[in-house]
């Protein structure tokens, strides 16, 4: 984490313009967005007259998002009936609320253009240093939102290694040396996705005891129902693929898995 954190919060602190700044962390599903977003909203909160961190996600109520996000920045709030009218009156409260703060804004998990053009309007301009940190997987929405753009990268091998050993073992270097050859199958599986390794890693470390048990829990984890969530993130992914990519993904694997039993 301590590569990518630094680099983002050079982008959300970097001196300049004293304008609003929007920086923008996309990447696929499980790649650490959000855990990443956490820690820069985290570090860089000193200073700013208020913040807020709400979740949009696929099909997100934006009412729901902005009522959230005014109630965090105003206590006062408590809501009102919801309509159409209602998100215009949010977005009008927002921005007169904004209007002569230093805000900084956390936007998790922005799925449309559309969406985050909406959100959006909330923000007015006032050159007092405000900052927006959003995070999506989709490029285009990244490109709309962000005057500065982080992509996440999969995790290289030390690193994967390192997370699975502190996960599975407690700390970097325990892992049993009768366990090794099967924790870097296990890693290869998971291909540097830290959603994979964090979730395989977790189960292991409370269920595997024997070798046997911790082969036969690692390697067949999408068998796994203590996994659902890492499995609702893979299969929202493939849902959101253009239906034509689709077929190609599962003919795709099974290519790969022909391959592998071969």
């Amino acid at each position: 984490m301590d590569g990518p954190r630094s680099e983002v919060v050079e982008m959300v602190t970097a001196a300049g313009s004293d304008g609003l700044k929007v920086v923008s962390i996309v990447g696929m599903a499980g790649s650490g967005k959000t855990t990443l977003a956490r820690e820069v909203y985290g570090l860089v909160g000193e200073g700013f007259d208020c913040r807020a961190s709400v979740r949009a996600g696929r099909s997100s109520d934006i009412a729901k998002v902005l009522g959230d996000m005014l109630f965090q920045v105003d206590r006062a709030y408590r809501g009102r009936a919801v309509g159409a009218y209602y998100v215009d009156m949010l977005i009008s409260e927002l921005a007169d609320y904004f209007k002569d703060k230093r805000y900084l804004v956390m936007v998790d998990d922005v799925w449309s253009v559309q969406n985050w053009e909406i959100i959006n309007e909330c923000f007015p301009e006032n050159n007092l240093g405000s900052r927006i940190i959003t995070t999506t997987r989709i490029e285009a929405v990244a490109n709309a939102a962000g005057d500065r753009v982080y992509r996440t990268r999969l995790l290289g091998e030390a690193d994967a290694e390192a997370l699975f050993s502190r996960t599975t073992f407690g700390s970097v270097g325990r892992c049993p040396p009768h366990f090794k050859d099967v924790s870097a199958q296990i890693m290869r599986k998971c291909g540097g996705l830290p959603l994979a390794i964090v979730s395989v890693g977790g189960l292991l470390a409370s269920k595997a005891h024997t070798r046997d048990e911790f082969e036969r829990s690692g390697l067949k984890w999408r068998e796994n129902s203590e996994l659902e969530g890492m499995t609702q993130i893979i299969k929202l992914s493939y849902n959101d693929l253009p239906p034509h990519l689709r077929p190609c993904l599962l003919h795709l694997s099974i290519f790969l898995t022909t391959m592998r039993l071969k």
